[in-house]
C-alpha cells in the first residue's frame, strides 16, 4: 500500500521505513532527539517493527532524516493502533513538522481500517499538552504514575514517568476545549519543564508530584480532563491561592491558563515558579472505539494550526 499524500514544505517528504539501514537512521535520530546512549528507540526494534508491517516512518529533508515515528497495532477486535514515539530533531522542531507526522500517521492508520490512535505524554510538558489536547483536540483517557518506570536517557533520566493516555478518534471531529461555563476544577503545569530541570531539579521533581496529587485527586472526586486552555492573559497567584486552579466555578472540566507566576513552597524555602497552563477537568466520557466511518468523513475534521510538538512519547 502505498505512503499517504500528505501536503510537506518543499524538500519535505515522509515516508515508510524499510530497510535495516533506515532503520538505524530512525533510530539515530529518536536517540539524539531524547538524548544519551539509552534514549529513543533500538534499531533493532525499530526493524521488527516495520519488517512485520506496523507505522514505521522516517522525516526528511533531501535526503538527510530529520525525524521519525514509530506505532504498533493493538488487538484486531480495537481496531486501534498505538503511537510509540515520534521525535523530530531539534533545529526542526517549532515548524508544524510534527504536526505533519501525526497528519500522515493518521491517513496512514485510517486507510488500514484502523478507527483510533492512543499514546501517552508527560503531563508536564506544556507544549505537548497544547498540541494533544488543543490541535489534534485528542480526549483523555487516563492517568498513570510512573508509567514506564526509570528511563535513562536525557529527557527522562532522574524523573518519574507519570504520563497521560490519550485517545484520538479518526473519523470524529477534534475534542473541543470546554466552556469556561463547565470547568469545575484546575490543575496547573509548568511552563516550560524542559528549562526547569535543567535549572532546579529540586523544583521540577516538586512540580511532578505536584500535578500527580492533582489528577488522582480529582480521579477519585469524579471529572476528568476535558481540555488544555493557554491562552488567556496571565497574572500573579500568591501562595495563598496556589489552590485556586482546585476551586469549583461551573460545571465538569480542567482548564489552562498560560504564563502566570505563582509563589509556591519548596522544601524549607519559597521560590517563584513559572505556571504555564492548567488542565480543565470534567466528568469522564467514554472514548470511540468502534471504528471509523467512510474515509471521507476524515477530510471534514478541522484544518490543523500551526502549532506543533517537537517530539511526543
Amino acid at each position: 500500500m502505498p505512503d499517504p499524500l500528505v501536503d510537506t514544505p518543499p524538500g519535505i517528504r515522509i515516508r515508510t521505513l524499510e530497510t535495516v539501514d533506515e532503520a538505524f537512521a530512525a533510530a539515530a535520530v529518536l536517540q539524539d532527539v531524547w538524548g544519551g546512549d539509552r534514549g529513543g528507540m533500538p534499531p533493532n526494534l525499530v526493524a521488527a517493527l516495520a519488517y512485520s508491517g506496523n507505522y514505521v516512518v522516517g522525516l526528511y529533508d533531501g535526503d538527510r532524516i530529520i525525524g521519525a515515528s514509530v506505532g504498533f497495532f493493538g488487538p484486531p477486535a480495537t481496531r486501534s493502533m498505538h503511537s510509540h514515539i515520534t521525535g523530530v530533531l531539534a533545529e526542526y522542531q517549532r515548524h508544524g513538522l510534527g504536526r505533519l507526522l501525526k497528519q500522515h500517521q493518521r491517513e496512514w492508520a485510517f486507510a488500514r481500517g484502523v478507527g483510533h490512535i492512543t499514546w501517552t505524554f508527560d503531563p508536564l510538558v506544556a507544549r505537548n499538552a497544547h498540541f494533544n489536547l488543543r490541535v489534534l483536540g485528542t480526549r483523555f483517557t487516563d492517568y498513570f504514575v510512573n508509567r514506564y518506570g526509570p528511563m535513562d536517557d536525557g529527557v527522562n533520566r532522574g524523573d518519574e514517568t507519570d504520563r497521560i493516555l490519550v485517545t484520538w478518534s479518526l473519523a470524529s471531529p477534534p475534542v473541543p476545549t470546554p466552556a469556561d461555563d463547565l470547568v469545575v476544577a484546575t490543575v496547573e503545569v509548568p511552563h516550560d519543564i524542559e528549562a526547569l530541570r535543567r535549572e532546579s531539579p529540586t523544583d521540577a521533581a516538586a512540580w511532578r508530584l505536584r500535578v500527580r496529587e492533582g489528577f488522582l485527586r480529582h480521579r477519585e472526586e469524579g471529572p476528568t480532563v476535558g481540555g488544555f486552555d493557554d491562552e488567556r492573559e496571565p497574572e500573579v497567584l500568591h501562595e495563598q491561592a496556589r489552590d485556586l486552579c482546585l476551586v469549583e466555578i461551573g460545571a465538569r472540566q480542567i482548564e489552562a491558563e498560560a504564563g502566570a507566576a505563582q509563589l509556591t513552597p519548596v522544601g524549607e524555602r519559597e521560590v517563584e515558579v513559572e505556571v504555564g497552563a492548567k488542565f480543565r477537568a470534567g466528568h469522564a466520557q467514554k472514548p470511540r472505539t468502534d471504528g471509523c466511518r467512510d474515509p471521507s468523513d476524515v477530510r471534514r475534521m478541522a484544518p490543523f494550526s500551526d502549532q506543533s510538538a517537537g517530539s511526543l512519547r
